[in-house]
């Protein structure tokens, strides 16, 4: 994959306008029926990817001989085994995730969910949620969508098969990740005036937690949690035993670093070796970096700049933004490749087997991995 310029000018067409007050209001388009090829706009929710003269989606980073079409549809053995949905994804506010038994994708774009079917690239509007802000934290499990709502930080959930939206809970939350049977969550307790990580049991609602106030980047890895302490760059771990075990896994102060600017977890091999990736900032730079726990830092990729920002992993590679680029780091030979030139300001990184999301201002966009085009895909 290889950096080329993007000629098209961008034009931002759609601005997600959120309401700040009123009743929820649920504005349901589930159902399969509804499901065609993308089309251009019409009353039933599909729509076309392209916009005519007014853009030029046609931003493709490769040659048209080196399309694999199977790439759309193979599945990776991260998302396949992802419980409700990968840690980092979540990280970056969870605007995708994956239904392995269906093979379909589900995204967030402002308070709507939409359903993609890369076999048959047709796409639907699942639901949307009026007057509660925009949807982060997709998590999918047994038929049902989880998710956050920013307004006012409830945590729901979209029954599929019933075509139906309810509130679970109506604290404020700011993470939440599916977990062996339990939720793990981040939330405001009224109760202590502080935050505090909780898992609520799948079965009953009923929900456990410790304050522990000004957590960062928690990552869920079996009955554990992991994240970057309160006012340091302490990576800390609690148990799920109402989270009362806390412990420091590293003080990366003793590296040098002053500040995090992601951190995900790649792997744990037993109950005291874990082996994550950050973005650190030093006094001078910004780097992106691996930690292993038997004393091994290894600096991976470094910028002169405060642009790099985001991380995603797919079980082999690390990817992450530098400036308008895209960009990939084998973790076995560290070989660093450019993905794409995205623009100035993308965030909310995501992976999807071997799709990319991202969001660039109020546009969402997708990269085809079979010919690494760019697409806007805003309805």
């Amino acid at each position: 994959m290889e950096r080329n310029a993007i000629i098209a000018g961008m034009i931002i067409l759609a601005i997600v306008l959120i309401g700040s007050i009123g009743a929820i209001v649920i504005v349901s388009c589930g159902g399969s029926d509804d499901e065609k090829e993308d089309a251009p706009q019409e009353e039933n929710g599909d729509y076309d990817t392209t916009n005519g003269d007014d853009y030029d989606n046609d931003t493709s980073n490769g040659d048209a001989g080196d399309i694999d079409e199977t790439l759309r549809t193979e599945e990776t053995a991260m998302h396949i085994r992802a419980h409700g949905n990968t840690n980092a994804n979540l990280q970056n506010q969870g605007l995708a995730t994956y239904d392995s038994d269906e093979q379909l994708h589900y995204y967030a774009l402002g308070a709507a969910v939409y359903r993609f079917d890369p076999a048959s690239n047709s796409t639907t509007q699942v639901f949307e949620v009026e007057n509660q802000g925009v949807i982060t934290h997709l998590n999918f499990y047994d038929n049902i969508l989880y998710f956050l709502t920013t307004e006012d930080g409830y945590l729901m959930q979209y029954d599929i098969e019933e075509d139906d939206i309810s509130i679970i809970s109506e604290a404020y939350h700011t993470w939440l990740m599916k977990g062996n049977n339990r939720f793990f969550v981040y939330y405001y307790r009224e109760m202590f005036e502080l935050y505090a990580f909780g898992y609520i049991n799948v079965s009953n609602n009923n929900y456990a937690s410790n304050p522990i106030n000004n957590a960062s980047y928690p990552n869920s890895v079996g009955t554990r949690v992991f994240y970057q302490g309160a006012n340091s760059v302490l990576i800390r771990l609690a148990s799920d035993n109402q989270f009362m075990g806390q412990t420091t896994v590293v003080n990366l102060a003793d590296y040098d670093v002053i500040a995090l600017d992601a951190m995900i977890m790649l792997e744990i091999t037993d109950q005291t070796t874990f082996y994550f990736a950050f973005i650190g900032q030093t006094e001078h730079t910004k780097h992106v970096y691996t930690y292993h726990t038997d004393d091994r830092l290894e600096t991976l990729y470094g910028d002169d700049s405060d642009a790099l920002r985001n991380l995603n992993y797919d079980g082999e590679n690390l990817y992450f933004f530098d400036g308008e680029y895209l960009m990939q780091i084998d973790l076995t030979t560290q070989e660093l490749e450019t993905v794409a030139e995205v623009g100035e300001g993308a965030t909310d990184l995501q992976l999807i087997n071997h799709w990319i999301y991202y969001r660039l201002e109020n546009d969402l966009w997708r990269i085809d991995p079979a010919t690494q085009t760019r697409e806007r895909i805003n309805p």
